[in-house]
């Protein structure tokens, strides 16, 4: 596991084929008003967007459908400039409070677009991470940080770190990305990379 566990994401053997209702109008679900957009899905959204046979299956392999995210990005859209940590909620979409907050350590991403060729990019922190880090992550520039891996995810559901410094560059195609978060159950939405990794490693793709 120790192996597994030096790298930022790994390629998951889930079937998401029928994962996403064939009359969920994502475009509109998000309603992007700019280059990049994201939309928070929560329990009451999940059956809205996928298909409940597909919800048993995930509960079936132990994994809790429950909330996530949509993001949306214009072709080639440049987000290097703006590495950020995840956290509940989110410091982009809850802007009023200032506050610390849980970390967001790990989330399961794929692609509505098979063609996708966006690369996600993670970064080594050359300075202490702190509270007020961040909380300005948005508006923290990655050449601040040295870059350690960049993985193009398409359509394969992949384990991503979420909570270290991380962004994404756009390919030539729109994206539309659904990040499924709280799925261990008996497990918090908080708990650490090497503990997801742990959780997930029977349906790591070596």
């Amino acid at each position: 596991m120790n192996k597994l566990n030096k790298q930022p994401y790994y390629d998951l053997n889930i079937n998401i084929d029928n994962a996403v209702r064939q009359d969920f109008d994502y475009r509109s679900f998000v309603n992007r008003t700019g280059n990049f957009n994201l939309r928070v899905f929560n329990y009451d959204d999940v059956k809205n967007i996928f298909n409940e046979s597909w919800i048993d299956y995930m509960h079936d392999l132990g994994f809790m459908v429950t909330y996530g995210i949509i993001f949306a990005r214009d072709p080639n859209f440049d987000d290097w400039q703006h590495a950020h940590i995840d956290t509940i909620p989110d410091y982009s979409v809850v802007t009023n409070d200032h506050g610390p907050r849980p970390v967001v350590h790990y989330a399961v991403n794929w692609t509505l677009n098979p063609q996708d060729d966006a690369e996600m990019i993670w970064y080594q922190n050359n300075t202490e991470v702190n509270d007020a880090t961040i909380i300005s992550g948005k508006k923290i520039n990655a050449s601040n940080f040295t870059e350690t891996h960049r993985h193009v995810i398409g359509s394969t559901p992949t384990l991503v770190n979420t909570g270290v410094f991380h962004s994404v560059v756009g390919g030539s195609n729109n994206r539309y990305a659904i990040s499924l978060r709280s799925m261990l159950p008996g497990v918090s939405a908080v708990c650490d990379w090497q503990t997801a990794v742990e959780h997930f490693n029977p349906y790591v793709i070596q």
